[in-house]
């Protein structure tokens, strides 16, 4: 895997106003996305003592999270704060990689946790969490 600039891996939220069209989540500066894979222990008495784990048996899931200042005038915050408080899922893609060649994940997601923060001598921040729901879609980059 070559070398990559943490400014290539950048969320995007579909537009609730249009639905197909992805907004970038442009006040994040900091994302994280994490693959899960759970497993599923199949050990029994004949296994001598050692783990036996199911072969493609767990369940697949992606957590994300992004945080950074606030800018209440883009289109994606207010698709956050209206699918956080109504709890309904969204779509989501995660790109990583130059412009025109990126690894993209999409999927469904629900906002479990959405929070906005402030001191008096600095700017207002949120923090983001995004769970997926249902299938994930990987298209590799050019």
């Amino acid at each position: 895997m070559s070398d990559r600039r943490g400014e290539h891996f950048v969320f995007y939220i579909e537009d609730s106003a249009s639905p197909g069209a992805y907004n970038k989540l442009g006040s994040a500066r900091a994302n994280t996305m994490t693959r899960n894979g759970e497993i599923v222990d199949v050990s029994d008495k004949g296994s001598g003592a050692f783990r036996k784990l199911l072969s493609g048996g767990g369940i697949r899931s992606i957590s994300m999270s992004a945080s950074g200042p606030f800018d209440g005038d883009e289109q994606s915050d207010e698709d956050i704060r209206a699918a956080s408080e109504s709890q309904v899922l969204i779509n989501v893609q995660v790109r990583s990689g130059a412009p025109g060649f990126e690894d993209i994940w999409q999927f469904s997601a629900q906002i479990p946790t959405y929070e906005r923060s402030g001191d008096y001598n600095t700017e207002e921040r949120f923090s983001v969490t995004f769970e997926s729901s249902g299938t994930i879609i990987y298209t590799p980059g050019a």
